[in-house]
């Protein structure tokens, strides 16, 4: 059962993997760009009367789909909402108004590296490109809206489910407490999850040389994806196979359980009725061996309490671990994206400043205290090299007390 069960999570994260690749490759944004850039303001105000009528504006939509790149459409299936100066539908596909498209882009879609497409994510492996433009005249008059939806051919149609505020999604890798992951370029890290420390760069041997790569290292499983000769895509889980093992066992002796009581149930039914029948006192089933039969009942069911409580014991500690293993990545996401904001941190750890005069400029030490008192963190920086750059703890390295470095394998 096991080894089903894992053959079936491994096929997922192929799927996952394979569609993480297609969706962070630029290659995509562009081709959906240059496929929907004849299609700008210019076009619509010279074909904006025709789509008033239903004939001409199914016309319009046929010639928009068929006359499109091949390499556009052999990937992606298009559906186009149009909308006039009152919002009002211009024979849509369905039922979808123009406030729901734009709830979906303010609150469930990412922008891409073009301003007018979107991304938009409804399930691990659901989602599609949403392209919007406003049509304006030469008066600076709204003449209408225009949504331009690019679906995956290999992932279907997506359901547009809104959402009247920003939230995050469960499944979105970022989120997952199970997956992580990381891409890379040329053998350089250009993205990845913030709860596993991936090292910043490959050697030629650490590269898969198939497309798909199974590797188990320090207690995970990583799936590694070739989807280019630039491009390297890896996700990986921790390994819970002992885990997985005692769940199993656990559930199978419930049922066990079950069973026994049930037999239990309906065997002492049985010897009530053949009491009041016949008078008689002894069981039905058991006579012949009924203590070898309690004793071997008593030894199953303490035996299954014993490795339940076990694997309650440690699912309740691997829960404790994950659920503070999320609050630290959260509130390390959020400081990085503080620390972002000083113009010092690139040129003082991305360009392995070695300067040995002061541990880091003022403007730094001051931002770096400002963030530890919000979040209630201590927060050290280091650089490439291990070596501590900024803390917000300065008394304790400068008496020694800890080293200002670090081994290569112990910082992210």
């Amino acid at each position: 059962m096991l080894p089903e069960i894992n053959r079936a999570e491994l096929s997922s994260r192929r799927e996952f993997i394979e569609k993480l690749s297609t969706q962070t490759d630029p290659s995509s944004e562009r081709l959906i760009n240059i496929a929907n850039k004849y299609l700008d303001n210019r076009f619509f105000i010279e074909n904006f009367r025709r789509l008033y009528n239903e004939t001409e504006n199914k016309k319009i939509r046929d010639s928009i789909i068929s006359k499109n790149y091949i390499s556009y459409l052999s990937k992606y299936d298009t559906f186009i909402y149009l909308f006039d100066s009152l919002d009002h539908p211009l024979y849509n596909p369905d039922g979808n108004t123009l406030e729901v498209l734009n709830t979906v882009i303010k609150n469930q879609s990412k922008q891409t590296a073009f301003s007018d497409i979107y991304l938009y994510q409804s399930d691990y492996n659901k989602y599609f490109y949403l392209t919007k433009r406003v049509i304006i005249d030469s008066g600076n008059l709204l003449i209408g809206t225009v949504f331009i939806i690019s679906t995956p051919k290999k992932y279907g149609r997506v359901l547009i489910n809104p959402q009247l505020f920003k939230q995050t999604g469960q499944w979105e890798l970022s989120n997952s407490p199970t997956y992580q992951y990381a891409i890379y370029q040329n053998g350089i890290l250009t993205e990845s999850s913030k709860n596993y420390p991936f090292t910043y760069s490959l050697s030629k041997e650490e590269l898969p040389l198939k497309r798909f790569d199974i590797r188990e290292q320090n207690g995970y499983s990583e799936l590694w994806y070739r989807s280019s000769k630039e491009k390297t895509v890896v996700i990986i889980k921790k390994s819970r196979m002992l885990l997985e093992l005692i769940t199993l066992f656990s559930y199978t002796f419930g049922f066990f359980l079950i069973t026994i009581v049930m037999s239990f149930v309906f065997s002492a039914f049985l010897n009530k009725f053949y009491k009041r029948q016949y008078g008689k006192t002894k069981w039905l089933y058991f006579s012949t061996i009924q203590n070898q039969i309690h004793s071997s009942y008593l030894i199953i069911i303490v035996s299954a309490f014993i490795i339940i409580g076990i694997a309650s014991i440690y699912f309740v500690h691997n829960r404790y671990e994950n659920v503070n293993n999320e609050k630290l990545s959260r509130t390390l996401n959020i400081m990085l994206n503080e620390l972002g904001t000083g113009d010092e941190i690139d040129s003082l750890v991305y360009n392995h400043s070695t300067s040995a005069d002061s541990l880091a400029p003022k403007y730094l030490i001051e931002l770096i205290n400002t963030i530890s008192d919000i979040h209630g963190v201590d927060i050290n920086i280091y650089d490439l090299n291990g070596s501590l750059k900024a803390t917000s703890q300065p008394d304790v390295y400068n008496s020694y007390r800890f080293t200002d470095g670090q081994q290569n394998n112990q910082f992210i």
